[in-house]
């Protein structure tokens, strides 16, 4: 995360970096990898 001083942030996240198949409960696959960039700022 970078600070953007008290206005804000940027932000990444990955998850299933590996795209690994998985599944919580039978028959409900869990999606595969995603990335996830953001930006939080205040005026």
């Amino acid at each position: 995360m970078a600070s953007l001083g008290k206005k804000g942030e940027i932000y990444a996240a990955v998850n299933n970096l590996f795209d690994a198949a998985y599944q919580y409960n039978a028959g409900y696959p869990m999606p595969g990898r995603n990335f996830r960039l953001g930006l939080i700022a205040s005026f």
